[in-house]
């Protein structure tokens, strides 16, 4: 009786997935994994920043019914962000070329020479960038505010790529690996007045 009960129940299936609209991303959809019933999904959206390519977009965090002020300021936050183009690109790319040498320069790797002789110019950087998604969420300390995270995959850290972080969307305020951390403050365990990047918020 035992062994029927164990083996002959039906295997849950996922839950149907759930809508939300969004002003700024669209029909935005639950994923299929009731555990994370607060990330929500969106068809891949022309991203101008990246020089048009299209990038699905994730709100993570976003527990539905619980802040009703939230979904405002993560489409606010998406908003902004949607609105930076060639400008932010340029002012970006020193950063993500620094990323870049910084391991190229120290790490022996399959590639590395091909990497190492394109990044010698910093706008080759981004040959070398492929976005994965982008995460709209709410970083959980100090500011508590709402960023936006470009995560991509890079030639030069195959395993934990590169993240382009924008605080309320509006301005870069991180390039880093792609561990879970919004801010270097984060990352290193340091006050955000040590954050050289987040530090130069002008909000």
């Amino acid at each position: 009786m035992i062994l029927k009960n164990l083996f002959g129940r039906k295997r849950q299936e996922p839950a149907p997935p759930r809508h939300i609209q969004s002003a700024a991303a669209g029909t935005l959809t639950s994923g299929p994994d009731p555990r994370l019933p607060d990330f929500w999904h969106s068809q891949p959206l022309p991203i101008p920043l990246l020089n048009g390519t299209p990038v699905s977009v994730i709100y993570s965090g976003y527990v539905l019914g619980e802040e009703p002020d939230a979904l405002a300021e993560y489409d606010a936050a998406l908003a902004d962000f949607l609105r930076l183009g060639a400008g932010e690109r340029k002012r970006a790319t020193p950063h993500v070329h620094k990323h870049c040498r910084a391991e190229v320069d120290t790490a022996d790797w399959p590639g590395r020479a091909e990497v190492d002789a394109a990044t010698v110019s910093p706008e080759r950087v981004w040959e070398f960038v492929k976005p994965l998604n982008i995460y709209v969420e709410r970083r959980l300390f100090n500011d508590m505010d709402i960023y936006v995270n470009v995560s991509c995959e890079c030639a030069w850290d195959t395993e934990h790529g590169v993240a382009l972080v924008f605080r309320q969307g509006k301005q870069l305020t991180r390039v880093g690996s792609n561990d879970g951390h919004l801010t270097d403050a984060d990352a290193l365990n340091v006050p955000d007045e040590q954050d050289a990047l987040l530090s130069a918020w002008k909000g």
